[in-house]
């Protein structure tokens, strides 16, 4: 039994992981070990080192909370993003665990209206839900929890808050959406970036639907970590999109669609094409702008698609203008135009409020 109790001890204080020590014990004395009472042993000396053995008779069964840190991250790891966030309020030593690692979560979205804030986590979903005397929170699969004396936005941004807090967290997608008249996120969020630093956010995703401005949202993300944007508003809100082309997020950007924004005119149509895709809306283009268009796509080396929505009617007449004869497909028109000294070519197709340009490989 010392032999034993000796080989737990070496590997508990060396802070080998458990399952290794436990192989590890077994090969050096040459049979199995019941698991649990290897456990016990280990978890014991890790936690003391002059812990003096004892017989283990399967009734002192080690707290959750105690486990050695490698099998806390192990079943931590596979919970729900939401248990992670309600466990982590169980203990200090939890909490710390759980603070320490890469968060895993790829993406959230933040919905807020005037009855509700709904926040995702990856497919997790927490509902706040205000109430005359506090909020509810939704969870799970049926879950509900009544918070006495508490604001549901205040409620939401505190549970989002540890998660925002860690500098390791690296999101592939945060959503923004707002119908509400004060948008608690862009506030909260602020404050948080002013403690640490921007998110680090491959794909942002900002939609509104009340007079909110771009430039506070799109200020939250590191520039050089955006690839795309996706920006929807309502054309009587104004909401900047002239300023956001200022920015260097835009500028560092692969992607850029605006929505149902306001229209832009046809001399800014220079700025969009160091994008590889991107989609706007324009009051009107000529046949001056169209052929300009055309000179920039063909000219450079990263477009690859685009989507130009127009308030007025695009005139055939001025299309033929820039670019001769068009070819006539079911009830629209496109024209295929080489690329000089290159394998590739630009098709452009015109409907009657949109001309959409692709980048294709010859046959």
């Amino acid at each position: 039994m010392s032999n034993f109790l000796e080989l737990i001890k070496k590997e508990a204080i060396n802070k080998n992981p458990v399952f290794e020590s436990y192989k590890t014990v077994c090969e050096k004395i040459g049979e199995d070990i019941d698991f649990l009472e290897f456990e016990y042993f280990h978890m014991a000396y890790y936690n003391n080192p002059e812990f003096k053995g004892t017989n283990y008779d399967g009734s002192a069964k080690p707290k959750f909370s105690q486990l050695p840190p490698e099998i806390l991250t192990e079943i931590l790891g596979k919970l729900d993003p939401v248990y992670r966030l309600i466990l982590r309020k169980v203990s200090k030593r939890l909490r710390s665990i759980i603070d320490n690692e890469v968060p895993r979560i790829s993406s959230i979205v933040f919905d807020e209206s005037d009855n509700y804030i709904q926040i995702d986590l990856d497919s997790s979903r927490v509902t706040f839900l205000p109430h005359s005397e506090g909020c509810t929170v939704e969870y799970g699969i049926g879950k509900t929890k009544f918070i006495p004396e508490c604001a549901h936005h205040e409620m939401a941004l505190v549970f989002l808050r540890p998660i925002l807090l860690n500098p390791k967290l690296r999101l592939r997608n945060l959503s923004m959406l707002s119908s509400n008249d004060f948008n608690y996120a862009i506030e909260y969020f602020s404050n948080i970036t002013a403690i640490t630093s921007e998110f680090h956010v491959e794909n942002f995703i900002f939609r509104m639907w009340k007079p909110l401005k771009v430039a506070p949202a799109i200020a939250l993300v590191k520039p050089g970590s955006l690839e795309s944007i996706e920006i929807e508003s309502k054309m009587r809100f104004r909401s900047g999109i002239m300023q956001f082309l200022e920015t260097s997020h835009f500028k560092q950007a692969k992607e850029v669609k605006t929505w149902h924004c306001e229209p832009l005119n046809p001399v800014v149509i220079d700025r969009f094409v160091h994008l590889t895709s991107f989609e706007i809306r324009m009051h009107y283009v000529s046949f001056v702008d169209v052929r300009r268009l055309r000179k920039m796509i063909l000219q450079s080396p990263t477009f690859e698609q685009c989507k130009i929505y127009l308030f007025w009617y695009l005139r055939r007449e001025e299309v033929e203008k820039a670019f001769g004869p068009l070819v006539k497909e079911d009830s629209n028109f496109y024209h295929r135009y080489p690329i000089p000294n290159s394998s590739y070519f630009i098709q452009f197709k015109f409907y009657d409020h949109l001309i959409e340009a692709e980048k294709f490989l010859r046959e």
